[in-house]
């Protein structure tokens, strides 16, 4: 894909084409990363903490809940709480 755009970029009758076309390309990928980094950021989050953080059935304490870890997904961890109740805690939070 660089190539082509290479290619293109050099062809003077393209050259303001390609310019355009590269400058919108940069400004989707900037609005795109921008709307996506919560999400990214409990994804990474949650590959780290099944690496090297607790599993399920062990007690933890984490963003003012206490309890025990019942599943821990890419996106969030569910703890449940000493009141019996399902805390549903993205993987941002915890890392933090």
């Amino acid at each position: 894909m660089l190539a082509a755009g290479a290619i293109i970029y050099s062809i003077p009758s393209f050259k303001h084409i390609a310019v355009t076309v590269f400058a919108g390309a940069g400004i989707l990928v900037a609005i795109v990363g921008l709307a996506a980094q919560d999400a990214f950021s409990n994804i990474i989050s949650g590959v780290f903490i099944v690496a090297f953080k607790p599993s399920a059935g062990d007690q933890v304490s984490v963003a003012g809940h206490s309890g025990v870890v019942e599943d821990i997904t890419l996106r969030h961890t569910v703890i449940r709480t000493l009141e019996n109740r399902r805390a549903i805690i993205p993987n941002g939070k915890i890392q933090r």
